[in-house]
């Protein structure tokens, strides 16, 4: 990619450093290298591009984050309007 983007470095080699256990994922960062400070907008939306390009084409969906609530029987039933008080 940082071939045939405008600004990007054709000789340098992107690297990945994984950081942190996520509530959807593992999260990283991905370190490429643009000339000049501008340059990194485009190298970032191209990038994405082709990660969403290749996830869609590997079949990889991003889960949504989701949140889990375990409740006695008796809450649950109130919640749901089974329960009279």
């Amino acid at each position: 990619m940082l071939q045939t983007v405008p600004g990007g470095v054709p000789t340098f080699e992107p690297f990945i450093r994984y950081h942190t256990f996520g509530p959807a994922g593992v999260q990283c960062t991905v370190i490429l290298f643009g000339r000049e400070f501008t340059d990194q907008y485009l190298i970032k939306h191209e990038f994405l591009k082709r990660v969403q390009a290749r996830y869609r084409q590997e079949g990889i969906v991003i889960p949504y984050p989701t949140t889990t609530l375990h409740l006695p029987a008796d809450t649950a039933a109130a919640l749901r309007g089974g329960a009279h008080g």
